[in-house]
């Protein structure tokens, strides 16, 4: 049916459900395109039961050759020859839900996990911002088509009413509950939702249609089907509020590929890399996070503990394209004492992302190529080899500073007047003339607790030589030598 037109303009709460129809294909096609494993112009199938004797679900090309759902594997495999199966793996189907949440999540703080097979997401109150609804709905099918996510998608204003339409109607918005009940009304049993025995049973005795069964009295309806299910149905058409158990995104990120057989070689592994980098940045803008570290773990073979990698960066960051270039820049010079049969990524710490504030016409290179650099250089040399300098609390300027692994982003801030950049420690005597007195005095005296207490008037100094000193002279010292502590640029 036709989208909406721009000016649509939907009661709310106004639910969207994306419908997952090929939900188990689409898992395993995932991960076989994350293996550089897959070829959809072949046919193939899932297997499931006792032995895997039977089929769960299969492709366009095995269906032409009539595989079918529910099928014994031998018969399928004497009408399709070349068929290739795998076993079905609930734990990817399951996994791929969750991805969908979290995509979903970028777009509505509303969303669920309730139905098996559809993602539900309250859209009304985003459409100002994601909308008008036509657009929208096209950059779903696009970008979940890119993702390789096949959806069949509806819009109602209530959650089990949008299942229900996306699994008849792709592409159907309802605006009011009177046209949503003139369409509930038309609607298949078999598409409502109902649980298998209520309509088994409805159907053996004649109902066909949505608003037939609904047309019956609710007394005798309550008795036929149970007060469970005409509950269900009472949330479906609106006339009882639906609440929902809403997703929460993860505190900490998990994912993980199996391969089909052991990669000794690193290069080899970069694909799979790659494609698990990308799926990891999506979830972090979903959430409007970032990362500042996360961890490669390479399963291995016969007892080898688990290779694990830890990629560190200088500043949360969430740009696929960098994610990965550190993390091949660690698997590059790194030796996995095995063959690897899976490569999972783990984050423990998700912050909030931050981007960097900078003028729209301004074309410097960006300050945040520093915080590159230096994860740049972690990765390849490792964190042990690369340090920064930070600024200590203290006012005896020879112990302002020390060495740390990470750069501090917030330095406290000890004095207001300028400090040199080339710091003399320890101080000696100025021999040059003293042309003129620039600034000062700035006393710096330290408590009496400190083990080393210092009582100096600092200055600011002009050479003759036309340099700029910093110069002290300890208090009580005045027409003494100056002391030299360093120059400024």
């Amino acid at each position: 049916m036709p989208a909406s037109p721009p000016s649509f303009r939907p009661a709310s709460p106004w639910w969207c459900a994306l419908h997952l129809p090929q939900l188990a294909l689409d898992a395993e096609a995932r991960h076989r395109r994350a293996l550089q494993a897959f070829d959809d112009a072949l046919p193939w199938a899932l297997t499931d039961g006792p032995q895997q004797r039977r089929v769960h679900a299969m492709n366009a090309t095995a269906r032409a050759q009539g595989v079918h759902a529910g099928q014994a594997v031998a018969s399928a495999q004497l009408l399709c020859p070349g068929l290739a199966l795998s076993a079905h793996q609930p734990v990817r189907d399951a996994a791929l839900r969750e991805w969908l949440a979290a995509y979903a999540y970028g777009f509505s703080a509303e969303v669920s996990l309730r139905e098996p097979d559809t993602v539900l997401f309250e859209a009304g109150r985003s459409l100002g911002l994601f909308g008008p609804w036509p657009r929208w709905q096209q950059r779903l099918r696009d970008e979940l088509a890119g993702y390789g996510v096949q959806v069949r998608i509806a819009c109602a204003p209530t959650p089990l009413a949008a299942r229900g339409l996306a699994r008849a109607h792709d592409g159907l918005a309802v605006a009011d509950a009177t046209q949503l009940q003139r369409l509930l009304a038309r609607l298949p049993l078999g598409l409502a939702g109902l649980p298998d025995d209520a309509l088994r049973l409805l159907e053996r005795s004649g109902f066909k249609r949505l608003g037939d069964v609904l047309a019956l009295p609710r007394a005798a309806l309550a008795k036929r089907i149970g007060p469970s299910v005409l509950d269900r149905l009472d949330r479906l058409v609106g006339r009882a509020p639906d609440p929902l158990p809403l997703y929460e995104p993860p505190t900490r990120y998990a994912a993980r590929l199996d391969f089909d057989h052991p990669l000794a070689d690193a290069t080899v592994l970069v694909f799979p890399l790659r494609r698990l980098l990308q799926e990891f940045a999506l979830f972090l803008v979903q959430r409007d996070g970032g990362v500042p570290g996360f961890r490669l773990v390479f399963g291995h073979e016969d007892g080898v503990a688990p290779t694990r990698l830890e990629v560190r960066l200088a500043a949360p960051e969430r740009d696929a394209a960098r994610l990965f270039d550190l993390a091949r820049l660690k698997l590059d010079s790194a030796r996995l004492p095995a063959p690897a049969v899976s490569l999972g990524l783990e984050a423990d710490d998700l912050p909030g992302f931050h981007p960097e504030h900078r003028d729209l016409f301004d074309a410097r290179t960006r300050s945040g190529d520093a915080g590159l650099l230096d994860s740049r250089l972690r990765a390849r040399l490792g964190d042990a080899a690369v340090q920064a300098l930070a600024v200590v609390d203290t006012h005896r300027p020879e112990a302002a500073w020390c060495w740390v692994d990470t750069p501090r982003t917030r330095l406290p801030v000890l004095a207001e007047s300028p400090r040199p950049l080339w710091l003399i420690d320890p101080p000696i005597m100025l021999r040059e003339v003293v042309e003129a007195v620039l600034a000062g005095p700035e006393r710096i005296e330290t408590a009496w607790w400190d083990d080393e207490p210092v009582r100096r008037d600092y200055y600011r100094l002009r050479t003759l030589s036309g340099q700029e000193a910093w110069a002290f002279r300890p208090v009580g010292g005045e027409g003494g030598p100056w002391w030299l502590h360093g120059w400024f640029a």
